[in-house]
C-alpha cells in the first residue's frame, strides 16, 4: 500500500483533512521519504517515522511515532484537542495548527537525534564495526559470552 492509495480509500472530509495535513508536513519535513508505518501513512528520515497521520470515523489522528513526544508538548499548544500518549486526535473537517505540528516533529527530531547518539556510544563500547553490526570475531552461532577463552590452571611440573 502506498500513501496515495491510502488516501484515496479515505472518506470525505477526512481525505481533504490528511491532504492539508500531508502538505504542512512535507513543507515542515522536506528531506523526508514518505511511506507507510503501522499501516498508516507517515514521514521518514533515516528509515525512523517522525510522523504519520491516519482517518477514523468521527476523527483524524497525528502519530509522533513515540509515546513520550506529546507529554513534552506546552499545555496550551494541546488545547482544544483530545490526545493521548501515542496519537493526537483532532475534527475530521480541520487540520491541527501549524505550530504544534511543528513543535511536535522538532521534539520526535530531538528524541532520534540523541537516539543515534547513544546507539553510536553503544557501538563503539561493544567493538562492533561502525558499518557493521555484527562482532569483529566469529561467534559460530554461540553467544558471545560463550565465545571467551576459559582460564584452566596450569599443572605445575614439580
Amino acid at each position: 500500500m502506498t500513501v496515495d492509495v491510502y488516501l484515496d480509500a479515505t472518506p470525505e472530509p477526512q481525505r481533504s483533512t490528511l491532504i492539508q495535513l500531508r502538505a504542512m508536513l512535507a513543507s515542515i519535513l522536506p528531506e523526508a521519504e514518505e511511506g507507510i508505518s503501522y499501516g498508516v501513512p507517515a514521514f521518514m528520515i533515516g528509515g525512523k517515522a517522525v510522523a504519520g497521520y491516519a482517518a477514523a470515523k468521527r476523527h483524524c489522528s497525528y502519530f509522533p511515532h513515540s509515546g513520550s513526544v506529546i507529554s513534552q508538548i506546552e499545555p496550551e499548544l494541546l488545547e482544544g484537542y483530545d490526545w493521548a500518549k501515542g496519537t493526537l486526535r483532532f475534527p475530521i473537517d480541520t487540520v491541527p495548527e501549524e505550530a504544534l505540528i511543528r513543535r511536535l516533529v522538532e521534539i520526535r527530531l530531538t528524541m532520534l537525534e540523541k537516539q543515534r547518539e547513544t546507539e553510536s556510544v553503544q557501538r563503539r563500547a561493544s567493538n562492533l564495526s561502525p558499518d557493521s553490526t555484527k562482532p569483529d570475531a566469529p561467534t559460530y552461532g554461540l553467544p558471545q559470552w560463550r565465545m571467551t577463552r576459559r582460564r584452566v590452571p596450569r599443572r605445575r611440573n614439580e
